[in-house]
């Protein structure tokens, strides 16, 4: 049986800026990154346009890693930068999965929106909040999406 490979090569480029961190008494680290441009350089046809949109919504995320000493990724967090959090006011911030496709919005407007088969199948859900911040949770609830 003849065998059918499709071979798509891309390249592109990031324009970042990176904040590394000093490393802790065990050799861990924190590395900042955030996206400042993003420039396609080369697509097939197919997928020209959908890469190059892909690319510009990547422009002003940030992503954070957690090394170990050896460089190994132990963490990595991503999202956009813009995304307006007022203090003292209360907001509305809610995940969405449907299979592999994620989708964050806060009061409403939709930031995130991927899909990551590295979530695959049913677990379980939590909120997590950084040691330097002060965030309160209410309300907090999970069930199935309503239909669109």
């Amino acid at each position: 049986m003849p065998i059918l490979e499709t071979i798509s090569q891309s390249q592109y480029q990031f324009l970042s800026q990176l904040d590394v961190g000093l490393p802790d008494a065990e050799g861990i680290r924190t590395v900042g990154q955030t996206v400042l441009d993003t420039r396609l350089l080369k697509a097939d046809e197919l997928s020209q346009a959908q890469l190059a949109d892909s690319l510009k919504k990547l422009k002003g995320w940030q992503f954070s890693y957690t090394l170990s000493k050896d460089g190994e990724v132990l963490k990595m967090m991503a999202g956009p930068a813009d995304a307006p959090v007022a203090g003292n006011v209360w907001h509305i911030l809610r995940a969405e999965f449907v299979g592999a496709h994620i989708r964050i919005l806060l009061d409403g407007k939709a930031y995130i929106e991927l899909d990551d088969t590295h979530l695959a199948g049913p677990g379980a859900v939590g909120v997590w909040t950084k040691a330097d911040s002060v965030t309160a949770f209410d309300d907090f609830a999970f069930g199935l999406p309503a239909a669109r």
